[in-house]
């Protein structure tokens, strides 16, 4: 094969992924006007699903959001919610559902929280006042059952965090008294048992994990560090969990994952945009397949990007959805199977080049039917003008650590574990590779206490180093 023919190849090829992975989302219509922004998303089934509205009112389908409608919740009120963090809707089924709201019409004139609440799928809201507080701001609201419900406030004058407690189907709400961390966000698998994060928007460093098996009527520590806040956090169940970081720099983990109800938290780095990363959503179906959603910060303007995983974080794919080039994040994202999701992106609309409080807003509703059209190859959009191996990170590790390689050309790339008698371990990749960055994760938790190696091989390139593993 000459070099004409190879060129023409390597860029069919390249045309042809890079198709693959921008192509994949298309967007939905909605009928709000620019000024209004979305928040959290929510489906049932590949029919119906709801949409939170800034100003307190809803968006919903019945078709899988060829249409969308909007739902009113309230007619006589001023009421607003955050939509970053996207956490202020909650359906325990198709039936029941509860919103999470302030009075007033903005940050500036927050005067408490209320709890919007349907018990007929959405045809009529009852309206529930919490609290009338100046500076009270409703962040969050969960049910773990018909009754039993949790709801976060954040007062924006004095900083302090707060946790409602419902047992009437969010009728009456009582404050609980606990040690909470400033800035909490929470997750509930059971009526007791729950945990809690440091949002860094409502919180100064050191930022921590705390866990609750009394109902939230105390706390106790399971994490700390000083890197940053966390996002969102998410349980299936009583032992298994993912913690979101809010800011990235590719350095420690911008997932934190758990299989021993927050005892013990394993890092999971995901191979996005060199540079800070800030996390928004993520969604897993289940120990093996999900998404992250995620905004690139260093870039002039900011790009929303999506990362997936159906092999347990063992490789990650990136890819660019609708409006990544513009000026947007992905607040909320949710599938209801490995192919069909949907995301809600908030894209400027005007004044883009201006400071942030004069910025126009609009949202995006991205929709896809094939999990995104990505593949299980991490990629990034740079390419590498030479191919290269990385030390893996951390080193000396227990039990995971991760592998690193450049790839210049198309080529066939072989990486493999061997232990000190060069006897194979494990053969982490052996399939042709696109030119970019490549990142994996190796988890030596059946091996022995000692230095092994692994070792790259693509085209007449070859590398090896070495790795120590402590237990």
């Amino acid at each position: 094969m000459n070099y004409l023919t190879r060129s023409i190849l390597f860029i069919i090829l390249l045309l042809a992924n890079q198709s693959h992975l921008f192509s994949q989302w298309t967007h939905q219509s909605h009928p709000l006007q620019p000024g209004l922004e979305l928040s959290k998303i929510h489906f049932f089934n590949q029919n119906e699903g709801w949409i939170s509205i800034n100003n307190g009112h809803l968006l919903r389908t019945t078709n899988g959001g060829q249409v969308w409608n909007v739902v009113f919740t309230y007619s006589n009120d001023t009421l607003f919610l955050i939509i970053d963090p996207a956490l202020n809707m909650w359906w325990l089924n198709d039936t029941y559902g509860w919103l999470a709201c302030s009075k007033g019409r903005s940050f500036e004139n927050v005067q408490g929280a209320v709890v919007l609440r349907t018990t007929n799928s959405g045809s009529n809201w009852q309206k529930y006042v919490i609290s009338q507080i100046p500076g009270d701001l409703a962040v969050q609201i969960q049910f773990v059952n018909q009754n039993v419900g949790y709801l976060s406030v954040f007062n924006l004058i004095t900083n302090q965090p707060k946790i409602y407690k419902s047992i009437d189907v969010g009728m009456t709400w009582n404050p609980l008294t606990t040690n909470l961390l400033s800035g909490s966000i929470f997750y509930f698998v059971s009526e007791n048992l729950g945990w809690a994060v440091n949002n860094s928007d409502m919180a100064d460093p050191p930022y921590g994990i705390i866990g609750t098996n009394n109902g939230g009527q105390t706390w106790n520590q399971l994490y700390l560090d000083n890197m940053s806040g966390f996002e969102k956090i998410k349980f299936f169940d009583e032992n298994n969990g993912y913690v979101l970081r809010r800011n990235y720099y590719g350095q420690s983990g911008f997932l934190l994952k758990t299989t021993n109800g927050g005892q013990n938290w394993i890092p999971i780095d995901i191979p996005l945009t060199t540079g800070e990363n800030r996390g928004k959503d993520f969604y897993f179906l289940n120990s093996n397949i999900g998404w992250v959603a995620a905004h690139w910060q260093n870039g002039n303007p900011n790009r929303a990007l999506i990362a997936f995983t159906s092999d347990g974080e063992q490789n990650w794919s990136v890819t660019y959805p609708p409006y990544h080039q513009s000026l947007s994040k992905i607040f909320s994202i949710f599938f209801i199977d490995q192919n069909i999701g949907w995301f809600v992106q908030e894209k400027c609309f005007a004044n883009c080049d201006q400071p942030v409080s004069l910025i126009i807003w609009t949202s995006v509703i991205g929709y896809t039917t094939n999990n995104g059209g990505l593949t299980n190859i991490e990629q990034t959009e740079m390419i590498p003008d030479e191919f290269k191996l990385y030390n893996n990170y951390p080193n000396p590790f227990n039990p995971v650590t991760i592998l690193r390689y450049d790839v210049a050309s198309p080529v066939r790339a072989k990486l493999v574990i061997y232990d000190v008698l060069g006897n194979i371990v494990s053969v982490l990749v052996d399939e042709f590779r696109l030119p970019g960055s490549y990142e994996h994760k190796f988890d030596a938790k059946n091996l022995s206490s000692r230095v092994y190696y692994y070792k790259l091989t693509a085209g007449n390139f070859s590398d090896t180093k070495s790795m120590l593993i402590i237990k």
